[in-house]
């Protein structure tokens, strides 16, 4: 997969999500969490804090559980 800086900068970000790191806080500890246990151990299964950072992101982008429904069934 290729980061091209064009597409990447249409990603709309939630303005709150740039601007108040109490708002990152979460997600960061959470990501810190998965990739200090997937270095301890690779296979570990760290999908309940996965799911935690699906949670924060519907709630910065303010979805509402049917397009959040929408999200997840895509994803499958």
């Amino acid at each position: 997969m290729h980061l091209i800086n064009y597409y990447v900068t249409q990603i709309p970000l939630p303005k709150t999500a740039i601007e108040d790191a109490s708002e990152q806080a979460p997600i960061i500890a959470l990501v810190d969490k998965i990739l200090a246990a997937k270095r301890a151990d690779p296979a570990v299964d760290v999908s309940s804090w996965e799911r935690e950072i699906d949670q924060h992101v519907y709630r910065l982008y303010g979805l509402t559980p049917e397009e959040i429904k929408i999200v997840e069934e895509g994803s499958k």
